[in-house]
């Protein structure tokens, strides 16, 4: 029984040790990352006060492009992204959206799903998110925030993401930031797509989110 623990052990640390002293990506030279320790949370199901310990420590990653679009087309752009890529939109009520999304290629966790309720901002200011229940992760939430660029066509587009898969295994805090910079880099490649597509007419706007 313990040799099977032993080797266990030193594939994940294996694992952990090369996804550390690998050569930082582009998308991690972008972002201004701030990682912090925590102690182990575990399930979903925390109590009130674990879990605001378990918010407050989560990496976070955060990264900001310019979109060649109004806030209005990013907005919609956001909305749009909530049936691609794995995600369900299970329910719009005019201001919060549920979404079930599943994540296939964690490292380390592997697969993953999780539901979260994204809640948009008036003025479309921007739109916040946050975890309902997940089989792995303890925390996914964040932020996107749309400020009007200085020459009235385009927007400053920032996603700020926190996350914590579960996992506790040396380096899990690094392995977790190269997850998520990777994961706020594609997201913001994507709404930035969907909205230069939005506004040019080629692609047309979900008419669940018309009111």
């Amino acid at each position: 029984m313990t040799a099977p623990r032993r080797v266990t052990g030193l594939g994940f640390l294996a694992v952990a040790l090369l996804a550390a002293n690998a050569a930082p990506s582009r998308c991690e030279e972008a972002c201004n990352v701030s990682v912090e320790t925590m102690s182990r949370v575990g399930s979903i199901k925390m109590a009130p006060a674990k879990i605001a310990r378990a918010k407050a420590n989560a990496p976070t990653v955060t990264q900001s492009i310019v979109i060649n679009a109004s806030p209005k087309f990013v907005f919609e752009a956001i909305q749009h992204a909530r049936k691609a890529d794995a995600r369900k939109l299970l329910s719009y009520d005019g201001s919060d959206a549920t979404i079930e999304e599943k994540f296939m290629t964690l490292p380390v966790v592997g697969a993953a799903t999780c539901t979260y309720v994204e809640h948009e901002i008036p003025n479309l200011e921007g739109i916040e998110y946050h975890l309902v229940n997940s089989d792995r992760f303890t925390v996914f939430q964040g932020k996107w925030s749309l400020t009007p660029a200085r020459d009235g066509k385009s927007t400053i587009v920032e996603l700020s993401s926190a996350m914590d898969p579960g996992i506790r295994i040396p380096f899990w805090q690094e392995i977790t930031k190269m997850a998520a910079c990777k994961s706020v880099k594609r997201r913001l490649d994507e709404v930035n797509g969907y909205a230069m597509a939005l506004q040019s007419g080629e692609l047309t706007k979900d008419h669940i989110y018309t009111r």
